[in-house]
């Protein structure tokens, strides 16, 4: 088996797309919602902090020890790039009134990251150590591997003049790989 194979596999969606995806929503779908305490604003972030560590765990599969203060300024930092500088009071808001989706819809939103941050990692990782590992000559031995494999599934005009236009851009193509393959399987 070659280094690219060993790679796929890694790259598999349904391991990296799927089973995160499955575990967020099993930690979604089976978290306690009744009487969640979101009288307060500083209640409601207890609770999305514990969410978020719960979410975490399921998705990456393993129950670690996570660092509370951490895990409570990941979920303020989520909530101010969903909705700006006071994105706390605003989800609070939105916990309490039931807009949007209300506290269910932020608790997507914090999965959702979850998941998102998950594949990034898993992605990042396996392709940063497939290529760490190859010298110039193995590099291209795998790219032209790739492009014998999935030829008929990469725009033409990529292909074209023997690659040139994926070849600068193999290892964007690699962290890519397990979507086009998702999306391959969807068609089909």
């Amino acid at each position: 088996m070659t280094a690219l194979a060993d790679l796929l596999i890694k790259l598999d969606p349904a391991e990296v797309i799927d089973g995160p995806e499955q575990r967020a929503d099993f930690a979604l779908n089976t978290y306690p919602l009744a009487n969640a305490p979101i009288d307060s604003c500083q209640d409601f972030l207890h609770f999305m902090t514990l969410f978020n560590k719960n979410v975490k765990s399921c998705v990456n599969d393993f129950w670690p020890y996570y660092d509370y203060a951490w895990m409570h300024r990941e979920v303020v930092e989520l909530f101010e790039s969903l909705f700006g500088q006071d994105g706390a009071s605003h989800a609070h808001i939105i916990a309490q009134s039931g807009i949007d989706g209300g506290l269910y819809g932020l608790m997507k939103q914090i999965a959702k990251h979850a998941v998102s941050d998950y594949r990034r990692r898993v992605i990042d990782y396996a392709v940063d150590d497939f290529l760490t590992g190859l010298n110039c000559e193995k590099t291209m031995e795998a790219f032209h591997e790739y492009l014998d494999r999935y030829r008929d599934y990469i725009p033409p005009e990529l292909i074209e003049n023997n690659g040139w236009g994926i070849k600068t851009q193999f290892e964007q193509l690699l962290r890519k790989h397990p979507y086009m393959i998702r999306n391959l399987s969807i068609r089909i």
